[in-house]
């Protein structure tokens, strides 16, 4: 990949919330995401509702799970927290106006449509990923997280 002009990726909050769930078929896929971000070879943001919306971690203690929580959104830079400020609020009510999105919906798109980011990824059936292609003015591509896996082929054979 190109890391001079990486593909800028956002994601909505479910993506770390199956990463922090180690959730079946979707972890490993978002663990690759998260370690091509720390590559440089795309760019990783999400809102900083995120950080409000991932507040739990199955088998352990609340204590215990804000401090990995906060210890893992502080250690990785790489994973760029968007401000809610007035511009991404502004392009959110639009949304849930045109949309009927709810209001953490709204802001987690907004937040993609904002950063110009490439594609949003969420596991978001109900409201999110049929919107995909549907909001006029924007190229954004709403999708399931994926990763395009290289693999080396065997130069010795």
């Amino acid at each position: 990949m190109d890391q001079t002009n990486p593909k800028i990726i956002c994601w909505d909050a479910n993506c770390f919330i199956a990463w922090f769930n180690e959730e079946q078929g979707r972890y490993d896929v978002c663990s690759a995401i998260i370690e091509a971000a720390q590559r440089g070879e795309t760019r990783l943001f999400t809102s900083y509702l995120t950080l409000a919306e991932v507040c739990q971690i199955p088998n352990t203690y609340p204590s215990e799970a804000e401090d990995s929580i906060a210890d893992f959104f502080k250690s990785r830079p790489y994973i760029i927290e968007v401000a809610v400020d007035w511009f991404v609020c502004r392009i959110a009510r639009d949304l849930m106006s045109r949309f009927k999105l709810d209001c953490r919906d709204a802001i987690h798109l907004a937040t993609a449509i904002h950063t110009k980011a490439d594609i949003f990824h969420t596991y978001d059936h109900d409201n999110l990923l049929k919107l995909n292609g549907k909001i006029p003015g924007y190229s954004l591509t709403i999708a399931e997280p994926v990763y395009n896996y290289q693999t080396k082929l065997d130069e010795s054979k």
